[in-house]
């Protein structure tokens, strides 16, 4: 399985770390540590080529501005949705409970997986997807 995800993931991993900051949940020290260790997982990842990092384009936050606009979406999540769509995606994993609702407007094409689905659910739903089926409910 090939993965794909914008260049903006990495500032939104950023923003995740420094509220965990801010909350005291983390140190300086371990707030950094933590940051250095997800840029090296990452582009570990793109080096052995299982995972490729797209570049947020013109083209792209056009898209994701429509998005915003037709699906009342925040700009974060418009941009992966743009991403997932303009690379044909097959599945986007979320772990945010209102990303979830966007999977009926996108059945048969894209499917919206929670991070939460066990990996024969994943598989089960991505086959759906595959053979361009309409019953992509959780």
């Amino acid at each position: 399985m090939e993965c794909i995800t914008s260049a903006w993931s990495r500032l939104e991993i950023t923003h995740a770390v420094r509220k965990r900051l801010n909350q005291g949940e983390l140190s300086q020290d371990e707030s950094r540590d933590l940051l250095e260790f997800i840029d090296t997982q990452l582009d570990r990842l793109a080096r052995r080529k299982h995972l490729l990092e797209c570049p947020v384009t013109k083209s792209l936050v056009g898209r994701a501005c429509e998005l915003v606009m037709t699906h009342n979406l925040c700009a974060s999540d418009a941009v992966h949705l743009a991403t997932a769509v303009a690379y044909e995606c097959r599945g986007v994993f979320v772990d945010d409970y209102h990303f979830n609702r966007l999977g009926l407007l996108f059945s048969g094409h894209l499917c919206i997986c929670s991070i939460s689905l066990r990996a024969d659910e994943l598989m089960r739903k991505l086959k759906q997807v595959s053979m361009g089926s309409a019953e992509l409910q959780e």
